[in-house]
């Protein structure tokens, strides 16, 4: 849980970075990692607040393996980074694809008890206040529109680690 003043940057074994903005609430539900193997699986959970998540090794290790659950949806991450802005169900809960700061854009699937979504365009968004909304109304949004969901000072804290090429 972070503060009216704090935030929150984590870089996992798997090279997965996710940070949380002021006020908000997050879980590690499960993290399991095999760096021989590069294998693994992870859930988060984000009850509340703007995050980011950068995916490592984990997600490339299956579509399931890397999973963000919120009050709305369930997101899997397929190779890629989101931003979101979570609260409770009834309130504007946004998703957005962005594309990792290498520029590679990979997808997420993003399931609600309407229906599952494969997103794969940078800056797709989905707004949805229940898990029973729908998923047919997405949208690609601009720099402006970004800035206000989630504000101009976002960041994605820390950046993901440089790769080991001996790996």
């Amino acid at each position: 849980e972070t503060g009216a003043d704090g935030k929150v940057g984590i870089v996992f074994l798997d090279g997965s970075t996710f940070s949380i903005s002021t006020n908000g609430i997050f879980t590690i539900d499960e993290l399991i990692f095999n760096p021989t193997l590069g294998t693994g699986s992870s859930v988060l959970h984000v009850t509340i607040g703007i995050f980011t998540y950068a995916s490592g090794e984990i997600a490339k290790s299956g579509d399931e393996s890397s999973t963000i659950t919120t009050p709305v949806a369930t997101i899997r991450i397929r190779g890629t980074t989101i931003i979101g802005k979570i609260g409770p169900e009834g309130s504007d809960n946004v998703i957005t694809l962005l594309r990792d700061e290498d520029g590679h854009l990979g997808e997420i699937a993003i399931i609600t008890s309407a229906g599952e979504r494969l997103v794969s365009a940078p800056m797709e968004s989905y707004s949805l206040t229940s898990r029973d909304s729908s998923l047919e109304d997405t949208r690609v949004i601009d720099q402006n529109e970004f800035n206000r969901i989630f504000g101009n000072d976002v960041q994605i804290i820390p950046s993901q680690p440089a790769q080991d090429s001996a790996q």
